[in-house]
């Protein structure tokens, strides 16, 4: 089950990467959503699909992967970019331009 401020259920940084498989110190994760490696991590406990994806899908996705046991089990670091032979193909995707 996924740890959470019980004051207002909000998901931390932590639930996030553990959702997603990301390494601990990760800012960017696959979006469990769409599976593209741009979901960035903000502030004190934002989060932001940057291919789009509504955020309230997101967070409900992560919770489910985090609810049901799916999260991965192994922690994996992804790069901060990527090489151009694996292009996303994400509209304005600041790493595929």
């Amino acid at each position: 089950m996924a740890t959470t401020n019980t004051t207002d259920n909000r998901l931390r940084h932590d639930d996030v990467r553990r959702a997603c498989g990301a390494a601990g110190s990760a800012k960017e994760m696959t979006c469990p959503c769409c599976g593209h490696s741009h979901l960035q991590l903000f502030g004190e406990d934002g989060i932001k699909c940057q291919n789009g994806c509504v955020t309230q899908a997101v967070t409900a996705e992560i919770r489910r992967l985090l609810d049901t046991g799916e999260a991965p089990a192994a922690a994996r670091a992804l790069s901060s970019s990527h090489p151009p032979s694996i292009a996303c193909g994400a509209s304005g995707c600041h790493l595929c331009r």
